[in-house]
């Protein structure tokens, strides 16, 4: 509340006052009371010359003359209360609001009497907040949120330079997704939202530096080499070994059931505990280091073991029959490795049946 008052005579003087009689945050206006008055003095009734009064650049009183014979406000005491609409900035902001009387009192001429009354200052905007909820190579998905019940979210990834509507709705949080973004890349995240109830869009969150991933790495090739009857080894190799650091194996049998799983960091794998003359394939993925996502299954191509030694057949009661070969060395008889025959004036390593 703030007031002046005029100069008085015989006790009689003038005084308005003004006050923040209401708020309205949402129409963005304070509603500014205003209350001219004729106050005291030691007869009823004074003339009062060229009295009036302004309040933040609106007459709210014309300025005129009131004889003291006409016993009429303001020659008689008495009060007049009027209101003003005064609108704020559109980020709820206002200055001061000046207020002027005029008038003399039993003396003719002209006087002016200047004051100011300080009004709230709104808060029309909300606060923003953001975080990161996930990113891929290609994708950024945030989270965020606000005090203030939001109608629509705009989202920057260049720290405000430009932006990008992407919901509209009636909440105070929830995620959007940035779609088509570059492997690799740092981008600098801003949200934006309009609050609903005073329409006003100026509201940012700060900005947060993301990077997305790197091109999630994938198998290119599933290779088997060193074949024993119980052992191999199998290789994997990646799109991107720089951005891998872990390697899964998995031997499966014939139908594609996995038999055996081994994770390690490296670009190969030693199995054991194969069975001899069995068909087997081998089925790999990878982990990328940046986003510890795992790549698809690549399988290789079927193998088969070799067997433990060699066979052949002999004539058992007039039939040929499928058997191990044993030789004998030192007395005793050994397991057959490799069998030779001779044809031709060759030796030559005979094929398992």
């Amino acid at each position: 509340m703030a007031y002046v008052t005029s100069a008085s005579y015989g006790g009689r003087y003038l005084k308005l006052e003004c006050w923040e009689n209401a708020t309205d945050v949402v129409q963005n206006y304070s509603q500014v009371g205003a209350t001219l008055s004729s106050i005291g003095g030691s007869v009823a009734y004074y003339s009062i010359y060229n009295w009036g009064g302004d309040v933040n650049g609106n007459r709210l009183w014309g300025i005129s003359t009131t004889y003291w014979n006409s016993y009429a406000f303001p020659a008689a005491t008495g009060s007049d209360t009027k209101y003003i609409n005064v609108y704020h900035n559109a980020d709820g902001s206002v200055g001061n609001v000046g207020f002027t009387l005029y008038g003399k009192v039993y003396y003719s001429g002209t006087a002016s009497f200047d004051g100011t009354l300080g009004l709230s200052q709104f808060n029309r905007g909300t606060t923003v907040y953001q975080s990161l909820n996930s990113k891929t190579p290609t994708s950024i998905t945030m989270n965020w949120s606000t005090t203030n019940t939001a109608d629509y979210v705009w989202y920057s990834t260049n720290n405000g330079s430009s932006w990008t509507g992407i919901w509209s709705g009636s909440a105070s949080s929830g995620t959007y997704t940035i779609s088509g973004l570059s492997p690799n890349t740092s981008y600098n995240i801003k949200t934006r939202v309009r609050r609903q109830d005073t329409q006003r869009d100026g509201n940012y969150s700060g900005a947060t530096a993301i990077s997305t991933y790197q091109s999630y790495s994938t198998v290119t090739s599933v290779t088997t080499g060193n074949l024993m009857p119980f052992t191999m080894t199998a290789y994997c190799t990646s799109s991107n070994a720089g951005n891998t650091d872990s390697y899964e194996y998995s031997l499966c049998d014939s139908n594609l059931s996995v038999l055996q799983t081994y994770t390690t960091n490296l670009t190969y794998y030693n199995f054991t505990g194969l069975n001899e003359e069995t068909t087997y394939y081998i089925r790999c993925r990878v982990k990328s280091t940046d986003s510890q996502v795992w790549s698809g299954y690549s399988y290789s191509s079927a193998f088969t073991t070799p067997a433990d030694q060699s066979k052949g057949y002999i004539k058992i009661n007039g039939t040929w029959t499928l058997g191990k070969v044993y030789h004998k060395e030192n007395g005793a008889w050994v397991k057959a490795k490799k069998t030779y025959l001779k044809y031709g004036d060759s030796w030559h390593i005979s094929k398992n049946p």
